[in-house]
């Protein structure tokens, strides 16, 4: 199993996870059963309190550290090698849990994205497995992706996952963000002692993704509030967001919410 947080390095909720996992290991608490890397993504963004210094490194993977250059672009290439390392033995199950917190609050705390790989069917074992751990959502992919888990899903052949855990908070500051559900799990897979899944999905909630907004041209405009909050529910035929040349974006289906309406 291969356990990554700091990609983004003010979402410190995760990285305090892994550090505590990290600790009772060393303690003698915790006893590894499974071969466990332990990547910590952008250690100078996580001593500075920042997002990122210069790039998203979770923009960076499947290829694209390749057409830009910096130092989080070589930290992407390096994050690649090190799972593809890992990952290397053959005939080995291979789970990819990627930690983060998210710019804004969310209607939904805790989710999951799900990659996608043309002919490649996501794992009802994996939604259940999801669930146990305490998310309580899954958003399905619908197209290829350039952040980190899905480079291990699509290149690596893992089972890989980014996990929003929460909004992000300061170092020490994570005192209502509850991750009891997913340590428990996470301490069950290493040590050995997964409980069976069930493929019980019940009460779990999957999204797919319709649409994505872009913005093309410095005429855009988004027609949500700035502090909108991930899962929020939108009405159908509201306009969501308008650019030049007459490109609007009209909410066509029932149901649907926004999920990271980042600028």
């Amino acid at each position: 199993m291969l356990l990554s947080a700091g990609i983004h390095g003010n979402e410190t909720a995760p990285i305090e996870l892994l550090d505590e996992l990290i600790r009772s290991i060393a303690r003698g608490d915790l006893k590894p059963r499974a071969r466990i890397l332990f990547l910590f993504g952008n250690p100078d963004a996580m001593r500075r309190g920042t997002r990122f210094v210069e790039q998203d490194v979770n923009r960076l993977f499947n290829g694209r550290h390749e057409q830009s250059g910096g130092a989080e672009a070589l930290r992407a290439c390096e994050l690649e090698h090190l799972a593809a390392s890992f990952f290397s033995l053959p005939d080995r199950y291979r789970l990819h849990y990627d930690l983060h917190t998210a710019i804004r609050g969310s209607k939904i705390e805790q989710f999951a994205l799900y990659p996608w790989k043309e002919g490649r069917q996501h794992s009802r074992l994996e939604l259940a497995r999801l669930r146990a751990a305490g998310m309580s959502a899954v958003l399905l992919q619908n197209k290829p992706s350039i952040v980190f888990s899905a480079y291990t899903y699509d290149q690596l052949g893992a089972e890989a996952f980014t996990l929003e855990l929460g909004k992000a908070r300061p170092f020490g500051q994570n005192q209502q963000v509850n991750l009891a559900p997913l340590r428990l799990r996470l301490e069950q897979i290493i040590e050995g002692r997964e409980p069976e899944l069930d493929e019980n999905l019940e009460g779990l909630q999957l999204f797919s993704v319709a649409r994505e907004v872009i913005k093309r041209t410095d005429a855009f405009t988004f027609n949500l509030a700035d502090a909108v909050e991930n899962f929020s529910p939108l009405e159908k035929g509201y306009v969501l967001a308008e650019d030049a040349g007459g490109s609007r974006w009209v909410v066509e289906e029932d149901g649907a919410r926004i999920i990271f309406p980042n600028p």
